[in-house]
């Protein structure tokens, strides 16, 4: 049987991990389906968005200025 104290720490981690996989998946997933918002921060999440050619914009542009 493991000591309290790391068995401890085993849980913490797992519900830490647990609660940023939630968070991550809203602001990523979620947040895109929802009705706008007046809540300036999740205004700010659902508004956020790349450039439609975002990688490949970005890409380019690292290449051109090494020429």
């Amino acid at each position: 049987m493991l000591p309290p104290r790391t068995e401890f720490r085993g849980w913490f981690f797992l519900i830490f991990g647990c609660a940023s996989f939630s968070g991550f998946f809203y602001v990523v997933i979620i947040s895109n389906f929802l009705p706008p918002s007046d809540n300036a921060l999740i205004s700010a999440i659902q508004n956020d968005r790349p450039p439609r050619d975002g990688l490949c914009l970005g890409i380019s542009t690292m290449t051109r200025k090494r020429r």
